[in-house]
């Protein structure tokens, strides 16, 4: 029989929700208390044997997840800001700063002349929006900056408007590009002008091409049937209709469109995650979505090229049936998922377990924030319990690491500065 990878660490117990949802259950352990090794044989995976016994906690890799197993995009959801990186060339970086995108060709040892982000007001004003913004320290800075595969001088980046003759709310998500280097920005032009106003992100395809997502907010129960898709393959020269698609190999999971517009405070911004297993031609929700307002981050996390995660929210109902969970598990490519437990990391209320700035290191441990202050813990799968960081250069909020080679990098919210930390440094203090 195959043994589950140790992407999971040996105290982690997959709890069933078979009562909430029904699935597959010859691809999991029968009963929580079955041992990881008796799990009954997975679907067959196209990854070949390893030749030696693996490590319990395999070494860092300069091959990071989201570059090696190309069915899975980026790790990051499409409203925070992180440190972005070019899937056709890693050492390419970008992050968005007040009025600019500054830009890394060598893995962030030496930063080029920013791209200027100033040009986004006069597009926006061109067709009646105001660009807008509730962080002073972060104005006009862009959410999120997308890379081009195949031009180094095209930028994209979504940016906050509200209507000039109505201000907001609403504040609308809405997408622009760069051509030039940030000399000049421009709208990307929606598949039907009416829905201009419905932008979804950003996507990367394949380290091909990129594409611009557009759904109807009054339809984000549906997000497959009614996502209207632009693409470009040439840096943006020219842009044609496209679809929900996938990577060339491999199943696929993938974000969906993010909502398009905040009507006000307190209105749910839920962020789909879609499915597919034929290469596109259908697609299916994996339920819940992300709920973006919600503990920060959210991530799509490929292990292999079977085994994916999801983690989302930070906050985890550990006595619910239903599937309000931080983890979720899949082994068979996502054709079925099972709810994740993880141990608390310290003395918590019963029933809730709350874990600021979860998430998934490209070495295969997991880290966040005790729930009582801004100690990052660290969990390895050779360990059965959290553990302090050693590290103190850690920021003091949750935050997503982007993975770059041996570094984890992050932008810092009081400095608008990207910053980063070798991966070999975070791991348990010694008291």
């Amino acid at each position: 029989m195959l043994k589950l990878r140790l992407f999971i660490p040996i105290i982690i117990t997959l709890i069933c929700s078979a009562c909430a949802v029904q699935t597959t259950p010859s691809a999991y352990p029968p009963t929580p208390s079955a041992p990881i090794e008796s799990s009954p044989t997975l679907p067959p995976t196209r990854t070949p044997p390893p030749t030696s016994t693996p490590t319990k906690t395999p070494p860092p890799s300069s091959i990071t997840a989201a570059n090696q197993y190309p069915w899975i995009t980026s790790s990051s959801d499409l409203f925070n800001r992180v440190v972005s990186i070019n899937p056709a060339n890693p050492d390419h970086m970008a992050y968005c700063a007040p009025g600019e995108i500054r830009v890394s060709l060598d893995a962030g040892q030496t930063w080029e002349q920013p791209i200027p982000t100033t040009g986004v007001t006069a597009a926006a004003q061109e067709r009646g929006y105001i660009i807008f913004d509730g962080d002073p320290a972060a104005a006009d800075a862009c959410h999120s900056v997308s890379l081009d595969p195949y031009s180094a001088g095209t930028y994209y980046a979504e940016f906050t408007v509200a209507q000039v003759e109505y201000g907001a709310p609403p504040v609308f998500y809405m997408g622009f590009y760069s051509t030039d280097r940030g000399a000049t920005w421009q709208f990307v032009d929606p598949p039907a002008p009416t829905t201009l106003e419905d932008f979804g992100g950003f996507w990367n395809l394949d380290g091909q091409k990129v594409q611009a997502q557009f759904l109807v907010a009054s339809q984000l129960d549906q997000p497959f049937e009614n996502t209207l898709i632009t693409e470009t393959s040439n840096g943006a020269a020219d842009w044609e209709i496209g679809k929900l698609s996938c990577p060339s190999v491999g199943p696929c999971l993938r974000w969906g469109p993010a909502p398009s517009n905040i009507p006000g405070m307190g209105s749910p911004l839920p962020q789909s995650i879609l499915h597919s297993m034929d290469g596109g031609d259908t697609w299916r929700v994996i339920d819940p979505p992300v709920e973006l307002r919600a503990p920060a981050p959210n991530q799509l996390v490929a292990i292999s090229d079977m085994e994916v995660l999801i983690i989302s929210g930070g906050i985890g109902l550990t006595n619910s049936t239903d599937e309000t969970q931080v983890m979720r598990a899949s082994l068979d490519a996502g054709a079925t998922w099972r709810p994740v437990t993880l141990p608390p990391i310290s003395n918590q209320d019963s029933g809730i377990n709350y874990f600021p700035g979860l998430q998934y290191l490209s070495n295969h441990s997991y880290l966040s924030q005790a729930p009582e202050d801004s100690t990052w813990y660290w969990l390895s799968p050779s360990m059965p319990l959290w553990c302090p960081v050693n590290s103190d250069r850690l920021p003091s909020y949750p935050v997503l690491l982007q993975n770059v080679g041996d570094q984890v990098w992050w932008v810092d919210q009081e400095t608008q500065q990207a910053n980063h930390l070798s991966l070999s440094e975070i791991n348990c203090s010694v008291k």
